[in-house]
């Protein structure tokens, strides 16, 4: 007669899956070797590309320009000073600015040969004739439209605040924040320097009329960052319109990318 087997003891089992667990694992050797050493590989990596990108960003261009201003008596660089007005253009945009330039507000003008004129398409008799794009002495124009004309016109005819006869201002900035100033350039991926003044292309004033002597060029400086400005007036030609549909219509087929002559305006207004 068989003599009954009690329960296997905690330790009997323990010891029974241990066993198990190991020949499984033997048999898959390669994958442990790979799942334990893959973390480490990469680590490796991450460490060695960390080293190598901080050994590139310590390079002079990838720093702030700077010059010794105190040495000690062994030849020691004690105090330093760094700036961009030390900096080359490579290394200005690894310069903090504390006290960025306060840049006045700017509109898109339409390129001289783009402005809007009376063609084919437009044949509306209060655009200018497109032989003025030929002298570049087209304006910039702007339709406005509204419930009543003359109310529209009244308030066009203030978009553009006169300028002094005299453009000797002691900041200049600010007194192109008091007027309506545009550029033609395109928006930079930064907003220290602004394109305008810095490009070297043409800073417009739009006026309700233009006289010589706002067309000229001036040096200025602000925040030690010199520059010359060529400003050139621009007449302001404010248009009406019956309605907003037909100034869309009107925007939509001088769009340069539509196809077809471009034939641009500054903007839009519904009064």
């Amino acid at each position: 007669m068989d003599s009954p087997r009690g329960p296997a003891s905690f330790a009997t089992q323990a010891n029974a899956l241990l066993r198990k667990n190991l020949c499984v694992q033997k048999r898959n050797l390669k994958t442990n070797i790979g799942i334990t050493f893959f973390p480490i590989l990469i680590c490796v990596l991450l460490i060695v590309l960390q080293n190598v990108i901080n050994s590139e960003l310590d390079k002079p261009k990838y720093k702030c320009g700077c010059v010794c201003l105190e040495t000690s008596a062994n030849g020691r660089c004690v105090r330093k000073e760094c700036g961009i007005q030390y900096s080359t253009l490579d290394q200005v945009g690894s310069c903090p600015i504390p006290s960025p330039p306060q840049w006045p507000a700017l509109i898109q003008i339409p390129r001289a040969d783009f402005r809007a004129a009376r063609t084919f398409s437009q044949p509306f008799n209060d655009l200018p004739d497109p032989f003025c794009r030929d002298s570049w002495s087209c304006p910039a124009t702007v339709l406005v439209t509204g419930k009543d004309r003359a109310v529209a016109e009244a308030i066009s005819r203030g978009l553009f605040p006169v300028l002094s006869p005299s453009l000797n201002a002691t900041d200049l900035l600010d007194l192109f924040s008091k007027i309506v100033a545009g550029s033609d350039t395109q928006p930079w991926y930064t907003q220290l320097l602004e394109p305008a003044f810095f490009s070297g292309r043409t800073l417009y004033v739009i006026q309700p009329e233009c006289t010589p002597v706002m067309s000229q060029t001036i040096t200025y400086n602000t925040g030690g960052i010199p520059f010359q400005l060529n400003i050139q007036c621009v007449e302001g030609a404010p248009l009406w319109r019956e309605t907003a549909s037909i100034i869309n219509h009107e925007f939509l087929k001088g769009y340069r990318q539509r196809g077809g002559q471009i034939n641009e305006f500054i903007a839009g207004y519904i009064s």
